[in-house]
């Protein structure tokens, strides 16, 4: 006999009629505290995960773009901070997805040689720097795509940053 069959077949019969998964029926059998702590804060095996969507701007070279860009992720983490999320995952492209025309040495015509040297790599990195002290500040784990510089003659790669809750990246 399976322990707490009644229970089990109401949260079934919930689930039959409306279609949702036996998970989504269960949580309506279950308490949800007040305030913001969701039930998943209890359990250390659960971590509530916000996914966030930013405008995309392509040119590294307009700085204030940039500047706006590290402005809106910052909103967002605070947003999912204050929803009780210990993860937020931002996409590809959330700081700046470079457009291969804006970066071509031949145009922004034409997709020639890219001239990484026009990026505005210290408003990009100081961006990135205050979206690491916001996720120690909030001890909210962030993953974020950027434009990595690498050492020359190396391109620069797009790269995903792990930004723990605790301690700002080396």
């Amino acid at each position: 006999m399976t322990a707490r069959r009644n229970f089990k077949r109401q949260v079934r019969a919930r689930a039959a009629k409306t279609g949702e998964s036996y998970t989504s029926a269960l949580r309506h059998f279950r308490p949800t505290p007040s305030g913001d702590v969701m039930s998943e804060a209890r359990n250390p095996r659960s971590v509530r995960l916000a996914a966030a969507q930013t405008l995309v701007r392509e040119d590294p070279r307009n700085v204030e773009a940039l500047r706006e860009s590290g402005r809106e992720v910052r909103a967002l983490m605070r947003d999912a901070g204050a929803q009780g999320a210990r993860l937020v995952h931002f996409p590809e492209g959330a700081i700046c997805f470079p457009d291969k025309f804006v970066m071509s040495v031949d145009g922004p015509d034409v997709a020639g040689p890219a001239d990484w040297d026009r990026c505005q790599w210290p408003v990009l990195q100081s961006e990135l720097a205050a979206i690491a002290e916001l996720a120690r500040e909030l001890r909210l784990w962030t993953v974020i795509a950027s434009v990595h510089r690498l050492t020359e003659p190396n391109r620069p790669h797009n790269s995903l940053y792990v930004i723990s809750d605790r301690s700002l990246p080396a």
